[in-house]
């Protein structure tokens, strides 16, 4: 089958994800990059892997999508030239919130504060339960109780 031809059958595939991902922004550009992508999966498309080429293609092409969206990202950096009067501005803010955590921080258990440093870190239920060599129910209740003493606090 012709490109253009099997082009015109599959570019509703191109619009549904760029609906999909509501790109409005560079859309010609997305659908010029997508367009080379159905050129190139066509090319290596192996029916007897595969049997439905649009169901292959949206898989593909919206997996192209996401690693276009990532790369992206990584392109668009904070300018590291900040103001020294924007610094200082945000110094006593932090400040602030720095003293509020610690008061937060003093009307907590000692188990309660392991647990919130653990949850800090990325830690799971059942990594914080082996850490503290406690049930996951246990560690339910620390995060219950942690979270009452969240919204106490924060609410004043």
């Amino acid at each position: 089958m012709h490109f253009e031809q099997q082009f015109q059958n599959s570019k509703y595939i191109l619009y549904f994800l760029l609906k999909k991902y509501r790109i409005k922004y560079n859309n010609d550009e997305y659908m010029q990059l997508l367009t080379i992508k159905l050129w190139e999966i066509s090319k290596t498309y192996n029916a007897q892997k595969s049997p439905s080429f649009h169901t292959y293609l949206y898989t593909r092409l919206n997996f192209y999508l996401i690693d276009l969206f990532r790369k992206q990202n990584k392109i668009c950096e904070v300018p590291l030239t900040c103001s020294i009067d924007a610094k200082l501005q945000t110094l006593p803010s932090t400040l602030d919130t720095e003293i509020i955590y610690r008061q937060f921080q003093d009307k907590l258990t000692s188990r309660e504060k392991q647990w919130l440093q653990l949850k800090l870190e990325g830690y799971k239920q059942k990594e914080i339960a082996h850490h503290l060599a406690c049930s996951v129910s246990t560690v339910k209740n620390y995060q219950q109780r942690v979270q009452a003493k969240y919204l106490i606090h924060y609410k004043h």
